[in-house]
């Protein structure tokens, strides 16, 4: 749900500068988030994906709410 949101804000660039910018960037996450996870300790790890949970969870609960 998290990586979809991320996806559609990169893909309302309108402007072929801006669609530019924001391929680089994309491609830059790309390159950059497995090597921050190649390099993370376990503690590290286990730290970001509770951290991802705890934001999967104030997600469903919000949405849950309307």
């Amino acid at each position: 749900m998290v990586q979809k949101l991320i996806m559609t804000s990169f893909e309302t660039a309108n402007s072929a500068e801006r669609r530019s910018q924001t391929e680089t960037s994309r491609m830059a996450i790309q390159t950059m988030l497995p090597n921050l996870l190649r390099l993370a300790t376990p503690a590290q790890k286990a730290h970001a994906t509770q951290k991802l949970q705890n934001w999967i969870d104030d997600c469903k609960y919000l949405s849950a709410k309307k």
